[in-house]
């Protein structure tokens, strides 16, 4: 979760790792203020606890890349790796001013399990 964030023309930010507690999350953006017209893509990367490194961005589900302020944006990944995290890149295309910028903030993760199948009868 991330409060009232700024995040600046072609800069990125990448969030901590936060443990899963789910088989699948969904995340949501409220995107408040956008200086221009260049997006906001926000992205989920993952790993597991024994692999090194950044991780990588998430397969099962879409990154979050809009422009539209005043509307709660929602992605859902599927099959999350133990350990996931947000990048966030406002402007990913270079095309605006250093003056341009973003406020935003995730709100809380929804977290749920894959239904399992009922128990043999």
């Amino acid at each position: 979760m991330f409060e009232a964030q700024y995040l600046f023309s072609q800069n990125e930010v990448l969030g901590p790792w936060v443990s899963r507690q789910a088989d699948n999350i969904r995340i949501r953006l409220d995107f408040i203020e956008n200086t221009s017209t260049n997006n906001l893509l926000v992205e989920l990367w993952e790993k597991d606890t024994e692999d090194a490194g950044d991780g990588s961005a998430a397969t099962g589900g879409s990154a979050i890349d809009t422009n539209a302020t005043d509307v709660l944006t929602v992605s859902e990944y599927l099959g999350v790796k133990e350990l996931v995290r947000f990048r966030m890149v406002y402007d990913s295309e270079g095309s605006g001013s250093s003056d341009d910028y973003a406020l935003f903030r995730m709100l809380p993760n929804v977290w749920f399990d894959s239904a399992a199948p009922p128990p043999p009868s």
